[in-house]
């Protein structure tokens, strides 16, 4: 059969809008990051943190945060790093929450200064059914007062992960140090649980693998079909 340019538009159509089908809900997505702001509980005034910007373990220079004020509380609808509403909500609570103006603790300040403590869940509803990796940083300045070192054991979805056992750790970020991560699959709710520190999360969607196969068999079929054309 000879392979038209008809036919290969048509391909191609086919091939362009399955992928995009697959891969739409992720691609609005984009990363979610979260940051606890607290409040001054050593003031009288009770402000807020600072709302952090750009990368912690994961993300870009310039990247949007979510700042949420307060030990308890619900937001309805993130934003993405590139500030685009994603539909998707949270809810918090905690024991306390703190802002130590000025600790400087490495390596994110404006992450790290402010934070979640004692008994801590937080929900996030409305998520696209996916595969998603999920950032938890624990991280604050008293930690370098204690020895041992403080330690949070975060549960997600039933799920306890390995303990972060709080450093000092200028200018770095270490796996079970000042962050943990995870992979979870969910059909539209992340419930994260603890009894310690949370001063912020990251959540991004995992490739699906029927969108990196279709991508790849797409691609293939193509360039056959061009080879075949030309020769």
């Amino acid at each position: 059969m000879r392979v038209t340019n008809q036919w290969l538009a048509v391909l191609m159509l086919l091939f362009s809008s399955a992928f995009h089908f697959n891969s739409q809900a992720m691609a609005d997505l984009g990363l979610i990051s979260v940051d606890f702001n607290g409040a001054n509980t050593f003031s009288t005034t009770g402000n807020p943190g600072p709302t952090a910007q750009g990368a912690a373990f994961v993300g870009s220079l310039g990247d949007t945060w979510n700042g949420l004020n307060g030990s308890n509380g619900s937001f309805a609808n993130l934003v993405n790093s590139s500030n685009a509403p994603t539909g998707v909500s949270i809810a918090w609570s905690s024991g306390l929450s703190y802002f130590i103006g000025g600790s400087n603790q490495t390596p994110k300040p404006d992450l790290s200064d402010d934070f979640l403590r004692n008994v801590i869940s937080v929900t996030l509803s409305n998520l696209p059914t996916n595969t998603y990796n999920l950032y938890l940083y624990s991280n604050d300045d008293i930690n370098q007062r204690d020895t041992p070192p403080r330690s949070t054991t975060f549960t997600v979805n039933t799920v306890v992960l390995p303990t972060v056992f709080q450093q000092d750790t200028p200018g770095s970020w270490l796996l079970a140090q000042n962050y943990m991560a995870t992979t979870v699959t969910t059909s539209g709710t992340i419930t994260i649980t603890t009894v310690g520190t949370l001063n912020g999360l990251q959540l991004v969607a995992v490739p699906e693998p029927s969108s990196l196969m279709l991508s790849g068999f797409g691609v293939a079929l193509i360039v056959r079909l061009v080879r075949r054309r030309m020769a």
